[in-house]
């Protein structure tokens, strides 16, 4: 072997060698590159902000449309408690109750006469609601103008409830000219529909018209009470409601700052029951985590909830953290000091939220109670009075299902019974035969879930990036392994080679030397 060719040998070895280092040293930085950035997610920082910015609620914003006048499907399902024993109950037996529904309403949502406010930071408007039956999401019988059901006589108790401190002679007045002369009873048969929606009660009417005719004396003591009794209002306002656009801060998104004119409400005992926190439970500050808890104002509770995480869930291949509303929320003020401030009256059992406070100026407040379904999470002598009952979380609890990057509730239930609070009223002998009871009349359960066009949306136009850039990564990982697994190959070729090379040469160096020995050693 000549000189050239030993030197031409040992430059293609040396080449070799830079080259494995080269590869191996790339492929360490590729993968070490992205462990750093799936650790430290800079690219899923990134495409937050990006979203983020989107998010912020303005005129010119891509979901003002959406926010404005929402098409997820948002569904009111009433389930009627049906009485089949109301004559047992008079004569103070346990009350069974039969679970009727769903009676199915289509929720329609407009926001009307919005103005934006100072740099576009909040928004004002009035919320209008409206309700369409929905014969497909109901039971195959469920016909609210035909069925009837068996329930408490509402306008009955809130007379009995009317009269209780007055005077023994306007009692007696309402029980034997009202009550007994129409043959009043605790219980009623009602249609379902003029039960939600309301109807002109025959004795709330005659009631007006005696109340009418009494003398002075006796019409000093009597409420002006209204003739129409409902449970539900349909085509309505939500009241003049100021949120935040998420402009200054986005973690503020859409959080309600004014409800009705007042910041903080006036209603409760406390000022920790009076806030108002929280947005209205469509959506929330985007870049939500398993340690947040989210608040939501109800409106129709006059007070805010608030949910913890209890799962994470996958729902139309969208990963989703579930949040639930705790066990602490239904705890009465004497087992749970921060609820001491909803005891307006009196603390009632764990479970039960009075929410007279919260209707509008009358002269006779009806005894309404709300709870969670069945009384659910409540006290369970709640329950134990009434037969027919079964609480348990996956039907009556309330959840919702938040896409963490968007902050957007994709699937969600707001569950709560409506009761009516029924006692014995010293002279009014209709409701003397019923023991003490908060009494159920329905429950609601109002669902929303995405249709398909906002789930094909969601994916395409923000769950993408993040999959591009875990792609990214993930090809970024791929490839650098590749190249230290090239570097390893040739290195490993490289190793044979010289083996070969030396054991050549080796045999070779023995050959010349078999050659030069002479044949007879002298």
């Amino acid at each position: 072997m000549d000189v050239r060719e030993k030197r031409a040998r040992k430059c293609c070895c040396v080449a070799g060698w830079k080259t494995i280092a080269f590869l191996c040293t790339l492929g360490i930085l590729l993968i070490a590159a992205a462990v750093t950035l799936y650790e430290t997610k800079v690219l899923d920082r990134y495409v937050q902000r990006k979203i983020n910015e989107k998010l912020v609620l303005g005129p010119d914003s891509e979901g003002y449309a959406q926010w404005l006048n929402p098409t997820v499907p948002i569904h009111m399902q009433y389930f009627i408690f049906d009485v089949v024993n109301p004559e047992e109950v008079l004569q103070g037996k346990k009350p069974y109750v039969f679970q009727r529904g769903p009676f199915s309403y289509r929720e329609h949502r407009h926001k009307r006469n919005v103005t934006w406010n100072t740099s576009y930071a909040s928004v004002t408007y009035n919320q209008e609601m409206y309700f369409v039956f929905d014969p497909s999401t109901s039971c195959s019988s469920c016909d609210p103008h035909v069925f009837e059901v068996t329930t408490i006589n509402i306008p009955l108790v809130t007379l009995a409830e009317a009269v209780r401190n007055l005077p023994f002679f306007v009692k007696e007045f309402i029980g034997v000219v009202i009550f007994e002369h129409y043959k009043e009873k605790i219980f009623m048969k009602r249609r379902v529909h003029d039960l939600l929606w309301g109807y002109k009660d025959p004795l709330f009417a005659e009631y007006a018209k005696l109340r009418s005719e009494a003398p002075e004396f006796l019409r000093k003591y009597l409420p002006d009470i209204p003739p129409i009794v409902a449970l539900q209002k349909n085509d309505t306002y939500g009241g003049v409601t100021s949120v935040r656009t998420g402009a200054k801060d986005i973690k503020q998104l859409v959080e309600w700052i004014e409800w009705k004119g007042q910041s903080i409400l006036t209603v409760w005992n406390s000022t920790y029951a009076n806030m108002i926190n929280g947005t209205d439970g469509s959506e929330f500050s985007p870049d939500t985590s398993p340690d947040d808890t989210l608040y939501v104002f109800v409106t129709m509770l006059c007070r805010s909830l608030y949910l913890t995480h209890s799962a994470n869930s996958r729902l139309w291949g969208i990963d989703a953290l579930q949040f639930t509303v705790p066990k602490e929320e239904f705890l009465n003020g004497t087992t749970n000091p921060d609820n001491e401030g909803f005891c307006v009256e009196r603390c009632y059992p764990s479970g039960i939220l009075d929410i007279g406070v919260c209707q509008p100026p009358s002269p006779v407040k009806i005894p309404l109670f709300v709870s969670a379904p069945h009384f659910y999470l409540g006290d369970p002598s709640l329950h134990e009075e009434i037969g027919g009952l079964s609480p348990n979380k996956e039907e009556h609890g309330t959840y919702l299902n938040v896409e963490p990057h968007t902050g957007i509730s994709i699937k969600g239930s707001k569950r709560l019974q409506i009761n009516v609070k029924v006692e014995a009223v010293r002279g009014i002998v209709e409701t003397g035969g019923i023991s003490s009871l908060f009494f159920p009349v329905m429950y609601v359960n109002e669902s929303v879930a995405l249709d398909s066009a906002s789930v094909d949306k969601l994916k395409s136009e923000v769950l993408s990036k993040f999959v591009i850039v875990h792609a990214l990564e993930l090809g970024m990982v791929i490839l650098g392994g590749l190249l230290v697994l090239v570097a390893i190959i040739v290195i490993t070729r490289l190793i044979i080679f010289k083996r070969k090379q030396k054991k050549l040469k080796l045999v070779s160096v023995l050959n010349s030397s078999s050659e030069d020995t002479p044949l007879l050693w002298s």
